[in-house]
């Protein structure tokens, strides 16, 4: 008689290995490396009780913000502080989205017992953005049994979303009033010192130094998120790896308004709302879409070798005064931005 194939058993990766429970930490993101500022400073309060008291107050957690803002970052922080002072602690992290693939995964295989195994045993539950439990009832139920099953072992649950509890939609209503059971605290946008401050400590962790000057320009330029302020450094960082600037602390602290008015777009130079009345909206076949247009007063123009042609366009002078690096060969640079170009 032929042997019926066994059923199979929903085990996580690293367990079927053997391997120690895996967490899923980011192990750079610590209260150490988290900017506190206004924006802020109640959220991370209460994760650094949270992480020396667990099961205690502020149970749930609940982290509400806008994108970027660092709601995960807390989240991170207080797994890693709660394993450096317990690491026999079983923390999980997960974004909400994996939770609903590992429901859909235990129905598919009738493997519930071997889900709630896994999940029940946590002392620490760091559940991302439960904003995407709206419309599944499965999961939502699934997640519902787990928060009671954790709360009655004295565990812990931290989570977050994009809005506070009561603005969720299509969740139900009995897990909205747990989610509000707890502390609610809100993070802000940071304002422009907390912006400095993080441009700064970004450019420290990758090797270079930023002047406050550069870095009050930046700031004051991209105020939605930290995530922006982030990009925005890699593209200054590419452009000086890109000319003979290799590091921004070199740069002036303000461009040369006499010799450019920039028209760039947003970032990283200011746009002009007045066009200059010198600048010609033609564009030239040799002007790349990176390459500004900066217009001089007429007794300020500066001999330029770029041929012209019948048209009469203009001439494609960079915006890289800024950054004191090379210009194109078709345009002199200032006295006030290279001093060595008046010599």
């Amino acid at each position: 008689m032929l042997a019926l194939p066994s059923r199979p058993v929903w085990v996580c990766p690293e367990e079927a290995a053997g391997a120690p429970f895996k967490n899923r930490l980011n192990s750079a993101l610590t209260f150490d490396t988290l900017i506190e500022g206004t924006a802020n400073r109640m959220g991370r309060a209460a994760a650094l009780h949270v992480s020396s008291s667990l099961g205690q107050l502020y149970n749930p957690l609940f982290i509400y913000g806008g994108v970027g803002l660092g709601k995960t970052h807390l989240m991170h922080a207080i797994g890693n502080k709660l394993l450096a002072d317990n690491p026999a602690a079983k923390v999980l992290y997960i974004h909400a989205e994996q939770f609903v693939s590992d429901v859909v995964k235990a129905y598919q295989r009738k493997t519930f017992d071997e889900f709630k195994e896994r999940y029940h045993s946590l002392d620490l539950l760091l559940i991302d953005d439960v904003q995407f439990f709206a419309n599944k009832d499965r999961t939502q139920e699934e997640f519902f049994n787990a928060f009671e099953a954790l709360l009655t072992k004295k565990s812990h649950i931290v989570m977050t979303s994009d809005t506070y509890p009561k603005g969720l939609t299509d969740i139900h209503e009995r897990l909205v009033s747990r989610f509000d059971s707890g502390l609610t605290v809100a993070i802000e946008p940071p304002e422009l010192e907390m912006r400095v401050a993080i441009l700064i400590r970004k450019a420290e962790a990758e090797g270079t130094i930023m002047p406050e000057e550069v870095a009050f320009f930046v700031a004051k330029n991209v105020r939605s998120n930290v995530r922006e302020l982030e990009g925005a450094l890699r593209k200054i960082l590419a452009y000086c790896a890109s000319t003979s600037r290799k590091s921004p602390s070199s740069w002036p602290a303000k461009p040369c308004a006499t010799c450019c008015r920039f028209r760039t777009g947003r970032f990283p130079w200011k746009t002009s709302r007045r066009p200059s009345p010198t600048i010609t909206r033609s564009r030239s076949p040799t002007c790349t879409p990176r390459s500004a247009q900066p217009a001089l007063p007429g007794r300020a123009r500066l001999p330029c070798t770029w041929p012209r042609n019948s048209r009469r366009r203009a001439c494609p002078r960079s915006a890289s005064c800024l950054a004191a690096a090379t210009t194109p060969p078709c345009c002199t640079p200032c006295a006030r931005c290279l001093p060595s170009a008046s010599k």
